[in-house]
């Protein structure tokens, strides 16, 4: 519908004709964070807490899917949306968000991933340590430079293993990779 109102009207009576869980009606709510208006996106967002069970593997898939957007409002909808279809620390989840950090991906993806590492963990989180430690060292300096900014919202404060390979980059050939640790 061309009206933002009607949309937004209609993500929300989703939610009261829906049984939870129910994956055509996640997928259709998922679509509404790719609107054009931001309260259709907002409404979808809670919506999604409402129609999907914490931590339903098609929900999270569907709104990880959105970090890759080319749009990024889309994509920080997405972020936001993340702790409306799962809880902190499901391997499940940061695996997803981690994988969005990958070479391959573009930077507005990456940058993505960093916003929603705190959405999907706790600091100290194992998965997404690891995850982002294999990336400190890839070939692509861009790639370098995500995983440090994702490390630092991953990491516990303190971190022996961490602080080591902040130490290493620090001496990295990219100014950017050099500046982000």
């Amino acid at each position: 519908h061309h009206d933002a109102v009607v949309r937004e009207a209609a993500v929300r009576a989703l939610t009261s004709v829906t049984v939870t869980g129910e994956e055509d009606c996640v997928e259709r709510i998922c679509q509404r964070l790719e609107d054009e208006d931001a309260l259709v996106r907002e409404a979808a967002k809670v919506a999604l807490g409402k129609v999907t069970f914490s931590g339903d593997e098609y929900a999270v898939g569907l709104v990880c899917d959105r970090l890759e957007h080319e749009v990024r409002d889309v994509r920080l909808s997405a972020v936001d949306s993340l702790p409306q279809v799962s809880r902190k620390g499901l391997p499940f989840t940061v695996t997803k968000v981690i994988d969005r950090l990958r070479p391959g991906t573009v930077k507005g993806t990456r940058e993505a991933a960093v916003l929603a590492i705190p959405n999907v963990t706790d600091r100290g989180d194992k998965t997404a340590v690891a995850g982002c430690m294999d990336l400190l060292f890839n070939e692509d300096p861009l790639i370098r430079e995500s995983a440090v900014h994702a490390m630092c919202k991953a990491a516990r404060v303190g971190d022996e293993q961490v602080i080591n390979a902040f130490g290493a980059l620090v001496q990295d050939v990219d100014q950017g990779v050099r500046t982000a640790v």
